[in-house]
């Protein structure tokens, strides 16, 4: 990035952004590429069943120590955002990326 251009300016509230869902369930137009990532009432539930898999039975406890915030700007580290409209989690990603 050169020094005259500026990083986006992220949204007052993260987890909230606008999507016009359809009477079918699908995203409508968004202003980039959505994909549908599954049925989670929070973004934080989404990052916690993609990272339980990830551990060892015995100590899943360790999710409950993770610094949500830090693990969702690694999520999110490709230029993607995740968000969450009526119950589905969504990546958005800008057209062309």
């Amino acid at each position: 990035m050169s020094p005259s251009e500026r990083p986006p300016m992220p949204p007052s509230d993260p987890d909230e952004v606008d999507i016009d869902v359809d009477q079918d369930g699908a995203p409508g137009p968004l202003p980039g590429v959505s994909e549908c990532l599954g049925d989670f009432e929070s973004i934080d539930d989404y990052m916690r069943a993609m990272l339980e898999p990830e551990i060892a039975p015995g100590v899943v406890w360790l999710l409950d120590c993770l610094d949500m915030g830090r693990v969702r700007a690694r999520f999110e580290s490709d230029g993607s955002r995740l968000c969450v409209e009526q119950g589905q989690v969504f990546r958005v990603r800008r057209a062309g990326s």
